[in-house]
């Protein structure tokens, strides 16, 4: 009788909320609030998952042109970061470049296809291919695409793009 009279004030305990209940002279339990969800589970991918965290400017040095226009030789530096639970294997990362309102992006430079040879889970890794110029007079974009040739099986394929526009 006396094990069914703490199952049901455990019963009605947990009704209430959470609570400690005493289970006998020496045995403690913290009762929590059930919560019930008919959502099944989300399941996490043991995929890697390469994504751009982040296009960074490092300015160099201040020049002028023939013209007197003032522009800047800056460095641009991209980190790119595997947010997935298991290493990638080899991919390559691409940095485009948008000089002026209503251009395309191209190829920033020859150089501009950066070979990785992988990332382990959680691992980051920061690239820096070569300096550029603003001497153009138009504010430029940088695109950076990790896995340009999709040769990783992502968790998720469609975040692995970020876009910075380097002001002076």
């Amino acid at each position: 009788m006396k094990a069914l009279t703490v199952i049901i004030g455990m019963v009605f305990l947990i009704g209430l909320g959470a609570a400690n209940v005493a289970a006998g002279p020496e045995v403690r339990m913290n009762v929590g609030t059930i919560i019930k969800s008919n959502k099944p589970a989300a399941k996490i991918s043991k995929l890697p998952d390469l994504v751009i965290s982040s296009v960074a400017f490092e300015k160099v040095v201040r020049k002028k042109d023939i013209h007197n226009n003032e522009y800047w030789i800056f460095n641009v530096r991209i980190s790119v970061k595997n947010r997935g639970h298991s290493d990638s294997g080899p991919f390559s990362v691409l940095l485009e470049r948008n000089v002026g309102p209503g251009g395309q992006y191209v190829r920033a430079c020859p150089p501009c296809i950066i070979s990785v040879p992988g990332l382990s889970a959680h691992q980051t890794i920061t690239l820096s291919p070569r300096q550029f110029n603003n001497a153009n007079n138009f504010n430029s974009s940088f695109r950076a695409t990790a896995d340009i040739r999709n040769t990783v099986k992502e968790s998720r394929e469609n975040n692995n793009t970020k876009v910075r526009a380097f002001v002076p």
